[in-house]
């Protein structure tokens, strides 16, 4: 059907048809009564057309042979272009239908499959809310899969029961919503026990499936025949699942089950980072209200402008309206005459001394006297002059009686108990538990009764016990004024959590010694982990592709006349794009700097080169598209200097520039030898790429000048989609 002047097969072809010892690259023949086609005419047609346009074909035939006799299988041909750009040979690749299938089906449903999950994961991302999260999940997958419902399920282990968390019921096919609760025993426990083991589990039929054969009517009660149960297990215990139901029995493929477990461990961990979310912003708005029940009003002083940020209750404090503009002078003119000097020096000591103040003075606001407090302490601000931050309240009445200050007193400790998401708790100068909160009791497991005498080391886990990390703890924070401390802590019962706060040391009439406070963020901690994980499999999912990419163009290649320089080349572009990845991987791909793209490109042919590289450039940080794009542009322009340019001359000078103005990035590459070098006009692949790809991919214009003296090359990219 083809005739072909050179004949080569790989050891695959001969374990493939079971070909006999005899047999070698000339058994043209041999080969021919092995492949039988279907329909000879038709097939050697639509080859012929294919070859004749340079186009790729696949066949289906079948294998005849001792071992593999009626086998379907197919070929898939790929053109191999050779210098003038036609094709010169082909590559062709035989596979049984299991294989095909693979090609054919897989390959292209895992790259659909991927394209959906990634849309799904720009949906869910803005939503926010858990519950909105897991109902775009659930109407997404249930209309991928064409199934009857879709239920995020919570389990109470204590009442073993459970019921939908969210839900999505396929009204076109007749199916109602279920929002009842049920018990455990209703399943089965066959079905329950494959459950925990933790993998996904299909039922093609509830009513012949062993494990639901029994529990078949309850299942068919609510029109579920079929379905699939994506558990979440934590800790060894099951404490929610993902379940798809069909109203009829059904075949559910590797690709459909896979779908379901990607969109569950995606969905899970967005609403547990929902979740984490929610819980900062109340916790926010519980100390906001907090500090409005308790007279507080806030301020913070700018130590290198001298601003002066204050909040509308220290404005009203000093007998301002809220939308004056108050400064330091503002304040020192409000207190009564007597007042203003401690005031003045106290704050000046403060800001001199980068220290924490207390300062007590009265305010004529308002036509009466009234005492009020300001205190605060010096806070660096990273690099930066630093600032004084601070909180001020009318202690008028504290002044006034005793039983005021017993009142405030108390409303502070309701205050701090009614933070149950912050463990609250103070110590000695020894590290000794002398207060502890009901947030403390709640996160801890100790009760104030058994916490109180105890020293802080008990909720240190015993590694940093080991390693001094309490007392380490306490110095940082007399030396520093404060000590952050993220980590994880141990409870009552030995279990380990992710928390983070600080320490401070607190100082005043009767009291010394540290207040520490801390916040359990261990499912913030978790999802994190989830995220870099799932990053880190892509990761070295890509690097795994691309090494896989390098051997399958090494091993066909493999005894070919290719031009050494164009294996070379191949290579190089295949490293200038691993390279890329690895810049993004250690960015979690959410873009790299272009002075970073730009060293990684030039590195592997630098190596070899004596020209000198200019680089020059503000800070460009690129999306990983045009990260991949500009590195390989680099490289290309490199490697034409290492073959033909300024990297051979050794007073050779290559000057690499960009800056970006008006959303646009401009693109220099100069480069400069005394060879008289023939510059070849043919557009190949590096000429193709520079000129035409590099614009298209990222939207903008891009020139290419060839001289005999040097080579030049302009783009300017729009930085709108391009830029990180």
């Amino acid at each position: 059907m083809i005739q072909a002047s050179v004949f080569r097969l790989s050891a695959g072809w001969d374990a493939v048809l079971s070909l006999p010892e005899h047999a070698s690259a000339g058994d043209l023949a041999i080969i021919r009564g092995l492949l039988v086609l279907p329909d000879q005419a038709d097939a050697g047609g639509a080859v012929r057309a294919a070859v004749n346009r340079g186009q790729a074909f696949r066949l289906s035939l079948r294998i005849q042979g001792t071992e593999a006799r009626d086998s379907p299988a197919s070929v898939a041909a790929v053109p191999v272009p050779g210098p003038d750009g036609a094709a010169a040979e082909w590559l062709c690749t035989l596979s049984r239908d299991a294989d095909e299938e693979w090609s054919d089906q897989q390959v292209a449903g895992l790259a659909e499959r991927q394209s959906f999950l990634l849309a799904l994961s720009d949906a869910i991302r803005d939503l926010g809310a858990p519950h909105a999260i897991m109902h775009h999940a659930a109407r997404t997958l249930g209309l991928r899969l064409d199934c009857g419902r879709v239920r995020y399920v919570d389990l109470d282990r204590a009442r073993l029961t459970f019921a939908a968390s969210a839900e999505w019921a396929n009204a076109d096919r007749g199916i109602d919503a279920v929002a009842n609760r049920f018990s455990l025993n209703l399943v089965g426990q066959a079905l329950i026990q494959d459950i925990m083991r933790g993998g996904v589990v299909w039922i093609e039929d509830v009513v012949t499936d062993p494990r639901t054969r029994e529990n078949a009517d309850f299942f068919l009660q609510f029109q579920v025949s079929s379905g699939l149960v994506v558990p979440l297990i934590k800790d060894g215990v099951l404490i929610a699942a993902l379940t798809v139901h069909h109203p009829e029995p059904r075949h559910w493929s590797r690709h459909e089950i896979d779908l379901a477990r990607e969109v569950a461990e995606r969905t899970w961990s967005a609403v547990q980072q929902a979740k984490a979310e929610l819980e900062l912003q109340q916790t926010q708005a519980e100390l906001r209200l907090a500090l409005e029940v308790a007279g507080l009003g806030h301020w913070q002083l700018d130590l290198e402008t001298c601003q002066l940020d204050a909040s509308d209750e220290i404005k009203a404090l000093f007998g301002y309206d809220p939308g004056v503009a108050m400064s330091q002078q503002m304040m020192a003119d409000a207190l009564h005459p007597d007042d203003r000097d401690d005031f003045r020096k106290a704050l000046g000591q403060a800001i001199a001394e980068r220290s924490g103040f207390d300062i007590t003075g009265r305010c004529l606001a308002g036509g009466r006297i009234r005492w009020i407090s300001l205190k605060g302490r010096f806070d660096p601000v990273d690099n930066h002059a630093g600032r004084l931050v601070g909180v001020g309240r009318d202690i008028t009445f504290d002044r006034a009686s005793a039983e005021a200050r017993r009142l405030d007193a108390e409303r502070l400790r309701l205050i701090i108990d009614s933070a149950k998401d912050y463990a609250i708790l103070t110590a000695d100068d020894d590290g000794i538990i002398t207060s502890w909160n009901t947030g403390a009791e709640r996160i801890l497991g100790f009760s104030e009764e058994e916490a109180i005498g105890q020293h802080l080391r008990i909720f240190f886990s015993a590694e940093d016990k080991a390693a001094g990390r309490p007392e380490h703890e306490m110095e940082k924070a007399r030396r520093e004024g404060r000590a952050e401390d993220s980590r994880w802590h141990a409870r009552k019962d030995g279990s380990l959590f992710w928390a983070s706060g600080e320490m401070v040391p607190v100082q005043g009439e009767g009291i010394s010694g540290f207040l520490k406070i801390f916040r359990d963020l261990t499912e913030q901690r978790r999802a994190e982990d989830r995220t870099r994980l799932l990053i880190a499999e892509l990761n070295h999912r890509v690097k795994n592709t691309l090494g896989i990419v390098q051997s399958i163009t090494h091993q066909s290649l493999r005894g070919t006349e290719l031009d050494p320089a164009a294996r070379r080349a191949l290579d190089g572009r295949l490293q200038a794009l691993s390279a890329s990845h690895d810049l993004l991987t250690r960015s979690h791909w959410e873009g790299a700097s272009l002075a970073d793209v730009a060293q990684a490109a030039l590195a592997s042919v630098q190596s070899t080169a004596r020209a000198d590289v200019a680089l020059s450039g503000g800070q460009v940080s690129l999306r990983p598209k045009a990260a991949v794009s500009l590195g390989l542009a680099i490289h290309e322009l490199a490697a034409n200097a290492a073959s033909h340019g300024a990297f051979r001359d050794p007073a050779g000078r290559v000057e690499l520039s960009w800056a970006a103005t008006d959303g646009t990035l401009s693109f220099l590459w100069r480069e400069q030898t005394r060879l008289a070098v023939a510059r070849e006009q043919r557009r190949g692949f590096g000429t193709r790429f520079l000129e035409d790809a590099v614009p298209y991919e990222l939207g903008g214009s891009a020139r290419l000048a060839l001289s005999p003296d040097g080579v030049e090359y302009r783009a300017e990219i729009p930085l709108q989609g391009n830029a990180a």
